[in-house]
């Protein structure tokens, strides 16, 4: 009952009265909150099928780290160091070079009339990125004497170029791998790719077993499970697809996957929204593992190894790889806004610049004078925050009309149609 003790505004009034005075004061309008709420929350959940997906996809590494650990410190390290290689000569390639499908394919879903140019697309990219794949497997071949004139342990170049060469022929399926699931993406269609890999995961981890230890191959084992894998990965998504289709994005690939459709629908606002909305949600995902990772920094080494000096390794490193992720998480979303309006050009010319020119030497300098491991990853972490803030300044000031009319005009150039008067 009402008394004179009574308040005049409801719990509900007065939160009301609080969000259009909160709104009045940044010059929103209600509808605008609640467009970036739904986009927010749209690339939220349309995200968790691809976190998923990537995840999976580096277990697959992360697996045969873990078993091989378990023989020995030294495989452990060369194993390590043997995908990381990999991961800077080859799979970068799967992942930067299928970037094209991200701006390519995504306008040209929504944008084009041809029904047959997402195929083209596609079949380019095996075609193109698999003729970048040939000097990578002669370097891996030829790659002790390269370590060796690196300074490397010679034992270490010798074993890690063996590992290499055995990864040779897995090394195509990944890329073929990467090429249909952006394909996929640019459509919509992620949750295939998940499937897929969360049947070929505790595939990897069992033959990762049997050939590195029921079989005593050891070292060798691993890419080769590793690589068998990932061509598995290949022939399965390309079987599943004629079977299942759903409509999920992630947060970087959904980023330039949704850019790239509403640029082909004209909705520069919406491409604006969905630009801003990515970048929040990857740096509030970004302090969430971030925390997860400082809470468990001095139990996460126990997870790939027995040895107490790794242990203790890792729980030093881990602040840095913990901060690392917040300034991830916004090179990805920006990233895959730049990818998104075929600007991708310009987020490699950054990357470069402050990794090749920054980053690396910095890193290295801190690690021979006294910083070691960590040395590195404080040049990592500087070049990435700096990466991340220059790509968002670059998104966040575009001229969104301006990349509408760009994303028709690639279309225009490669269908050798006018688009934009068949609309």
């Amino acid at each position: 009952m009402e008394n004179e003790r009574s308040p005049l505004l409801s719990q509900g009034d007065k939160n009301t009265s609080l969000r259009k005075r909160l709104c009045k004061q940044l010059g929103w309008h209600s509808s605008q909150i609640r467009a970036y709420a739904d986009e927010t929350l749209l690339l939220f959940w349309s995200s968790l099928p691809v976190i998923l997906a990537y995840a999976l996809q580096n277990s697959l590494q992360t697996c045969s780290l873990l078993i091989v650990g378990r023989t020995s410190p030294e495989n452990l390290a060369t194993a390590a160091f043997a995908y990381m290689f990999a991961t800077c000569t080859s799979w970068l390639i799967a992942v930067g070079g299928t970037t094209a499908l991200d701006t390519l394919a995504s306008s040209a879903f929504t944008g084009s009339s041809d029904e047959g140019y997402l195929g083209v697309l596609l079949q380019r990219a095996f075609l193109v990125l698999g003729l970048m794949y040939i000097p990578v497997t002669v370097l891996w071949a030829y790659s002790e004497s390269l370590f060796i004139a690196l300074g490397q342990d010679i034992m270490l170049a010798k074993n890690t170029a063996q590992f290499l060469t055995y990864l040779i022929p897995g090394g195509l399926g990944y890329i073929y791998f990467e090429a249909v699931k952006k394909y996929l993406q640019a459509q919509g269609l992620m949750s295939p790719g998940t499937y897929v890999l969360l049947i070929v995961t505790p595939f990897n981890a069992g033959l990762n077993y049997v050939l590195c230890i029921r079989w005593q191959l050891g070292l060798l084992g691993a890419p080769l499970a590793t690589g068998f894998s990932y061509w598995l990965c290949f022939i399965l998504l390309a079987l599943y697809y004629q079977v299942l289709n759903t409509v999920p994005f992630g947060i970087g690939v959904a980023a330039s996957a949704r850019i790239g459709n509403l640029l082909g629908a004209r909705d520069a606002h919406g491409a604006s929204r969905t630009a801003k909305a990515a970048a929040y949600l990857s740096i509030s995902l970004g302090v969430l593992i971030m925390t997860v990772l400082m809470a468990s920094r001095s139990q996460f080494g126990r997870i790939f190894s027995d040895d107490a000096d790794v242990i203790l390794l890792t729980s030093e490193v881990m602040p840095y790889v913990a901060a690392f992720q917040i300034a991830d998480g916004l090179n990805s979303s920006c990233g895959g806004c730049l990818r998104g309006m075929g600007r991708q050009h310009i987020g490699a010319a950054i990357n470069i610049v402050s990794y090749y020119c920054f980053a690396l030497p910095l890193g290295i300098w801190l690690s021979l004078h006294g910083y070691g491991l960590v040395g590195l990853w404080i040049g990592q972490c500087l070049a990435l925050y700096s990466v991340g803030l220059l790509e968002w300044a670059l998104v966040s000031w575009s001229d969104w009309d301006d990349e509408v009319h760009r994303a028709f005009k690639r279309i225009d150039q490669d269908e050798g149609e006018d688009p934009i008067e068949q609309a």
